[in-house]
């Protein structure tokens, strides 16, 4: 049976938007009002089973908070914590380890139950500042959540999952009155550690995957806005990760594809976010990934494959506009290498050079965006808008493989007919340069390989012959060039 989270249980427990009158010390009896009166104003009720006294501190059992979001209700509920007086005016929240983490997820489709055991040191949680401005330090010197039950409908699910932290500590600030204050958390850590586990009963397919990542820094801020008039309108989220050394291995059987493992580490990796209700734009850095695969279809070697660098980036327009918008797509792949049982596999004779392989890809849309949903938040969910293409630019691209290059740069427009705005794809209008080098030797090295046959092989020399010009060496130029009215032109020459 599926099982899906449309939200992340954590936050319906951690995240309050918080928010009173008038300035005030901070107590423990204050705070927990705070809580529950905030969540109240954001939708989400937050309660306790019970509460008592110690002196100062107040006990809360059986804290639950409740999440509405459209047609769905989550839950997640912890057994106890305990707000204490701290120095200066501070309030100190104690969540203690041997306790358990209660998720629930219910729909019109589907009921889910999640019970986990929370294990190590606890978390503690500074709160100072004042009642109109509280200020958020948490830290752990370790802690693990480990799923003891899972249930889809009443029915037990099989299913293993573990996730644990180390050394990890950060502020969370800009909880201040008003809806329009930004929130941003800080966050750092040793390590984080994760396993899942899961067995289909009823195909038979099974996943295991566990994944280790050290050295974890961040900042995440949500701002959300005045929304102009429209509450769907004016927020955003923005923020940076980065990790030191991280590795991780899956293990999938399916009935169709057998069993399939993969293993792979990075020394660092590194993404940037920025998400409102117009764009989504991300770019991600990663070094030294190593890549091994095998499957019991095949009974070879692991395959393996080296990338010590590699880059990411995409801006895509969510929202209409009166006119076009631009997306942007990146890629950039330095020295990726196989390993030579791979290699002497394909090409025993080594009729190909080893050298690495190199990628560059910048390219760029004019979309018109068309019935794209209103976005209630940055949770919400919605179908895709449609994305019209007006024009593409191809900034850059750049290959470079087995001592051979292929360099290409561009743009076509997209005419429309009259009165309409949905563009005609098979009618472009706009030219794309083309060049390469040592390609007429890599089609040779590829038939000495036996890779390809020599009939193969001449057919595609003859191809490069009539739609390329020919430079010094081992080199070509080609100029493709598409007019209004649809004809078409390769290096002068009318081909449609």
């Amino acid at each position: 049976m599926p099982i899906r989270f449309t939200r992340p249980p954590l936050a319906a427990l951690t995240a309050v938007a918080f928010a009173l009158p008038a300035a005030a010390d901070i107590t423990p009896d204050a705070l927990w009002q705070l809580w529950q009166q905030t969540g109240a104003q954001s939708g989400r009720s937050i309660a306790a089973a019970s509460t008592s006294h110690d002196g100062a501190a107040l006990r809360l059992n059986g804290v639950t908070v409740t999440q509405t979001l459209k047609d769905a209700v989550f839950t997640a509920q912890i057994d106890r914590m305990i707000l204490s007086p701290a120095a200066d005016g501070a309030v100190a929240v104690s969540v203690a380890a041997d306790q358990s983490v209660r998720f629930t997820a219910h729909d019109d489709t589907e009921d889910l139950a999640a019970r986990f055991a929370l294990s190590g040191s606890g978390l503690t949680i500074a709160v100072t500042g004042d009642l109109d401005a509280p200020e958020y330090a948490f830290a752990t010197d370790a802690l693990t959540l480990d799923l003891q039950e899972l249930l889809s409908g009443g029915t037990p699910v099989p299913a293993q999952a573990m996730l644990g932290v180390r050394d990890v500590s950060g502020t969370v600030d800009g909880t201040g009155s008003g809806t329009t204050t930004p929130l941003t958390a800080r966050f750092s850590g040793a390590e984080t550690t994760s396993l899942l586990v899961y067995d289909d009963p009823v195909s038979g397919a099974a996943l295991r995957t566990e994944s280790t990542q050290a050295d974890i820094d961040g900042t995440l801020t949500f701002d959300p806005g005045t929304g102009n008039g429209d509450p769907a309108r004016g927020w955003s989220l923005a923020g940076q990760v980065s990790g030191g050394a991280g590795q991780s291995t899956s293990r999938q059987t399916a009935a169709e594809t057998g069993t399939v493992e993969t293993a792979i580490r990075q020394d660092r990796s590194a993404i940037q976010l920025a998400y409102d209700a117009e764009r989504v734009s991300y770019d991600i850095d990663i070094a030294g990934v190593q890549l091994a695969l095998s499957s019991d279809q095949f009974p070879l070697p692991p395959m393996t494959f080296s990338l010590p660098e590699a880059s990411a980036a995409v801006s895509v327009p969510l929202a209409p506009a009166a006119g076009t918008q631009t997306a942007r797509i990146a890629l950039t792949l330095k020295d990726l290498e196989v390993d030579d049982a791979l290699w002497a596999m394909a090409d025993p004779g080594h009729a190909l050079p080893r050298t690495p392989a190199q990628l560059a890809l910048n390219v760029e849309a004019d979309l018109l965006v068309q019935d794209a949903p209103v976005l209630p938040g940055p949770l919400g969910t919605a179908p895709p808008p449609g994305l019209l293409p007006h024009a593409v630019r191809i900034r850059d691209l750049s290959l470079a493989l087995a001592d051979a290059t292929l360099n290409a740069a561009g743009g076509f427009t997209f005419e429309t007919a009259a009165g309409s705005q949905v563009p005609d794809v098979n009618a472009p209008v706009g030219k794309l340069d083309l060049s390469g080098t040592g390609l007429v030797t890599l089609l040779q090295r590829l038939s000495a390989a036996g890779i390809l046959d020599p009939q193969q092989t001449m057919g595609a020399q003859m191809v490069l012959g009539m739609f390329a010009t020919p430079g010094d060496g081992d080199s070509l130029t080609s100029q493709v060039v598409a007019e209004p009215g649809g004809a078409l032109y390769v290096n002068g020459n009318r081909v449609r």
